[in-house]
């Protein structure tokens, strides 16, 4: 009688891909995180504007995808013709998301523009759910709008604006920047999302900069007069600048793969990541001071994604 071989269960290929996009997009935020913080170091030394800063990105994103599509040999105007409308649009909104954001950089301390910015995970998954039929359980919806409770402690802390308003003037209206911003974010994963992988995944980035070069200039000159251009392009700001550029393109590309291989929900749920990151950095690095409400917005955060994402692990609940 022939004996009967029982192969063990493998991991299966779709399983390796959604945890390569996991940890592309960690990577990414990691980079992500060093520039914010590079940028509000710049912003506190230096007369530099949001837009003047946007621009170099713009510029800098272009260039180093020129040489990755050289070196790696990737076609940058192999876009199918169904993808042209998807690839416009996603620049468009990419561009005034990074107006909206380096602007609230610019105007609030890090941990409230990276807690406020938890809002694009929310608004990702519903949007996800609604336009690309993506799953979405009850458990990650709890989880999502616990996370979203603590952002709003976080915000609407009532002893946050007399600790900090030796340093920052913070005027109501700001508060649309970081709060328009996580909405643009989302439109523009969801669209990455969309294109997944009819295209390579730094076709994408490439035309952001593209956009954001051609399009920043006009909004600088129509808002800001030439006695604002007061920035003396000293090696100190050129080192920012270049490693603002670098590194956001970096995280880009790699956020655009992720998104490639992870649905769009998941994959921006890791945003909570910046919020501890930026807390730690307004702390340590910026002195600005720490509310003892801010640290339970942190952990009801932390906990809202965390218990989901071990509970998932050990096939308590299905993903």
């Amino acid at each position: 009688m022939e004996e009967i071989q029982v192969k063990p269960k493998e991991t299966t290929k779709s399983t390796f891909k959604r945890l390569e996009g996991i940890i592309l997009r960690v990577t990414a935020i990691g980079f992500f995180a060093i520039t914010q913080i590079a940028t509000k170091n710049l912003y506190l030394t230096s007369p530099i504007s949001a837009l003047e800063l946007i621009y170099f990105r713009g510029v800098i994103m272009v260039m180093l995808n020129l040489i990755y599509s050289k070196w790696f040999s990737v076609d940058l105007l192999n876009i199918p013709k169904e993808q042209f409308k998807p690839i416009v649009y996603r620049s468009a909104t990419g561009t005034v998301a990074n107006m909206l954001f380096f602007t609230s950089t610019k105007l609030f301390p890090l941990s409230l523009v990276s807690a406020m910015s938890y809002l694009s995970p929310v608004m990702t998954a519903g949007m996800a759910f609604i336009f690309l039929n993506e799953a979405l359980t009850r458990y990650d919806v709890l989880s999502m709008f616990t996370g979203f409770g603590g952002v709003m402690v976080i915000i609407f802390n009532p002893y946050k604006g007399s600790d900090i308003s030796n340093i920052y003037d913070i005027r109501w209206w700001y508060y649309f920047c970081p709060i328009l911003s996580p909405l643009f974010v989302s439109i523009g994963t969801l669209l990455m999302r969309y294109m997944g992988k009819s295209i390579h995944c730094i076709i994408s980035p490439t035309y952001l900069g593209v956009f954001i070069a051609s399009f920043t200039p006009i909004f600088t000159f129509g808002v800001l007069s030439f006695r604002d251009f007061a920035v003396h392009y000293n090696a100190y700001v050129i080192i920012h600048i270049l490693i603002i550029g670098g590194l956001a393109t970096v995280g880009q590309t790699l956020t655009s793969r992720a998104l490639q291989l992870e649905k769009a929900g998941r994959v921006q749920a890791f945003n909570y990541l910046m919020v501890v990151i930026m807390l730690a950095a307004d702390t340590f690095i910026f002195e600005i001071p720490i509310h003892w409400l801010d640290i339970l917005g942190i952990i009801i955060i932390l906990s809202s994604n965390i218990s989901v994402a071990l509970l998932k692990a050990f096939g308590i609940i299905s993903s």
